[in-house]
């Protein structure tokens, strides 16, 4: 809409409104409001345009734009933080730069507040890669590493235990974990071994390996599903799900591969305090 790029929101809001006035079942009407509230800082009026067009077909950027936004006022005007999650999340599949930034952000935001301190640092990282100039989430950054304090070996283990598909439902929140993993691996595995007590470790291994099975399967399950959707071919066939299924099972793959050297480490550790 013209008006709202370019800061005209009191005209935008007036002309989007009297859209869903004259066809209620006008999704990018619905979006163009909340977008316009949004930048007039009519913060209420926004929430609930944006609601209604989540609510609505959600396909499309409008409809991930919406998911994000909406998210974004729940972390910041109403608290609602566990009810921000699933939306950022979806949001994080945006091709807008700008506003993937404040997504990441508000994620980070909402994970730090409902005691996911792990996953909240690899949000708020992810917001500052994409605008590092930006204070307000440098700030956010700074916050969640104090909030982490003295890390134990499962702070950094603990986000890969997570199913992707029922926790987090993004590739790009498996992708963060799987960097994770690596960070702790070559940075601060060692220490944190030795600082673990044993029935912890011998514990962290169970979990380890169950995850290991799980992820295993969950790979070739996409595996399984990517290459009978190119066989498939058909002319309805998404080539968008495809690849989606591919790069999953590339997830859980990494995953499995990193699990696997962490728990040998972990054994490893075990054995010697075992002599």
């Amino acid at each position: 809409m013209h008006y709202e790029t370019n800061g005209q929101h009191a005209k935008a809001i007036e002309l989007a409104r009297l859209a869903t006035v004259q066809d209620p079942a006008n999704s990018h009407a619905w979006y163009w409001l909340g977008s316009a509230c949004l930048g007039d800082k009519r913060y209420d009026e926004a929430l609930a345009a944006f609601q209604k067009r989540t609510e609505m077909d959600q396909t499309g950027e409008p409809y991930l734009l919406s998911c994000g936004w909406l998210g974004h006022l729940y972390v910041y005007r109403t608290n609602r933080y566990a009810e921000a999650i699933p939306l950022l999340q979806k949001s994080l599949a945006t091709t807008y730069p700008v506003a993937k930034a404040y997504f990441y952000d508000s994620l980070g935001t909402a994970y730090l507040n409902t005691g996911h301190t792990q996953f909240a640092i690899a949000a708020a990282t992810e917001a500052v890669g994409l605008a590092p100039d930006n204070s307000f989430f440098t700030g956010h950054l700074q916050a969640a590493n104090q909030r982490l304090g003295n890390p134990q070996i499962e702070d950094f283990v603990s986000p890969l235990l997570y199913n992707a598909g029922s926790y987090s439902g993004s590739i790009a929140i498996a992708r963060w974990r799987t960097r994770m993993l690596i960070t702790a691996k070559n940075q601060s595995l060692p220490g944190l071994l030795r600082e673990g007590k044993t029935s912890d470790l011998a514990s962290l291994a169970t979990k380890i390996e169950q995850a290991i099975v799980d992820y295993a399967h969950e790979s070739a399950v996409a595996k399984d599903k990517a290459q009978r959707g190119i066989e498939t071919a058909s002319p309805t066939a998404n080539p968008q799900e495809v690849n989606a299924d591919r790069e999953l099972a590339l997830v859980y793959t990494e995953k499995v591969e990193i699990l696997k050297s962490i728990l040998a480490a972990v054994k490893a550790e075990l054995a010697d305090r075992s002599k």
